[in-house]
């Protein structure tokens, strides 16, 4: 892992199976590094060197989101566990945090509120991967 990659893991350590406390931490992360994030991502796709940092990127956001919501995860079953964990991911994603921080206008609060009413939505949901 490189200095940049056990920097930003650092910053977006939070309290295992606490799901407000993880938005927050998330959002907090997203605060200071959302847009230059975003912007990498606008251009991972035409240059190599970006995608160097974005592809181990997407990798430490499923490996948190796997981290942080583990106790909610552990009792799904194996084909179902996917499935939650990719949609935790999308709730968690950066790309969330910009449509509703930039694109809509909300303020962090009302951002948070609705990050977590997300993934409060996916955590209730006892839906099968397809």
């Amino acid at each position: 892992m490189t200095f940049a990659s056990a920097e930003i893991v650092t910053e977006r350590a939070a309290p295992v199976g606490d799901v407000t406390e993880a938005v927050q931490v998330i959002v907090d992360h997203y605060e200071t590094r959302g847009d230059w994030v975003v912007t990498l991502l606008g251009q991972e796709a035409s240059n190599e060197r970006i995608r160097g940092i974005t592809v181990p990127g997407k990798q430490i956001h499923r490996t948190w989101v796997e981290t942080v919501f583990g106790p909610q995860l552990f009792d799904r079953t194996e084909t179902a566990g996917p499935a939650i964990t990719d949609l935790l991911s999308v709730a968690t994603d950066v790309y969330t945090w910009k449509l509703l921080r930039r694109d809509r206008g909300l303020s962090r609060d009302q951002t948070e509120q609705r990050m977590r009413q997300l993934v409060d939505a996916i955590l209730a949901s006892r839906e099968k991967e397809s």
